[in-house]
C-alpha cells in the first residue's frame, strides 16, 4: 500500500497513472539505484529524485531572479550550479524495518539531506541575513 503526497494535483495524477500502468517511479534507473540493497519488504520507504528536486528549484531561484532584491542569484548563477549538480547527483532513499530485535533503518544518498533543505532557502539568504546577522557597530 502506498501513501502519495504530491505538490500538485497533476504531479498526483501522474504518480497514480504510473503506479497503475507499471510505469510509476520505482521502474524509474534513479529509483532502482537509490534502492539497491533494500529488503522487499519495508515497513516505512522515502525516496526523492534528486536530480529533479535540483532542477525545479533552479527553476524557481531562475523566476525568482527577475525581482530587482534577487539579481544575485544570476550574478552568483546559483541556478546554473543547481542545475549542473542535476546532472551528477542522484536519489535519495531511505527504509525503516521492524525487526525482532529492533528497527533498522538504512539510506542511500549521493548528497547529505540537509543539503536539499538549503536550497530551499537560497532564494531569502539576504532577507535572513538581514534579520539574524548583526553587523558589528563602529
Amino acid at each position: 500500500k502506498w501513501f502519495l503526497v504530491a505538490s500538485s494535483q497533476n504531479l498526483l495524477q501522474a504518480a497514480f497513472d504510473g503506479k497503475d500502468s507499471n510505469n510509476g517511479i520505482q521502474s524509474t534507473d534513479d529509483y532502482q539505484k537509490a534502492t539497491s540493497g533494500f529488503p522487499s519488504k519495508t515497513h516505512a520507504l522515502s525516496y526523492t529524485n534528486v536530480s529533479a528536486y535540483l532542477k525545479s528549484q533552479a527553476l524557481l531561484l531562475q523566476n525568482r531572479a527577475q525581482d530587482e532584491n534577487a539579481t544575485w542569484i544570476h550574478e552568483y548563477a546559483l541556478d546554473q550550479e543547481l542545475l549542473d549538480l542535476s546532472k551528477v547527483l542522484s536519489g535519495n532513499a531511505t527504509y525503516t524495518k521492524i525487526e525482532r530485535d529492533g528497527i533498522r533503518i538504512r539510506g542511500n544518498s549521493s548528497v547529505p539531506s540537509v543539503f536539499l533543505g538549503f536550497t530551499g532557502l537560497i532564494e531569502y539568504l539576504p532577507e535572513l541575513m538581514k534579520r539574524y546577522v548583526r553587523t558589528p557597530e563602529i
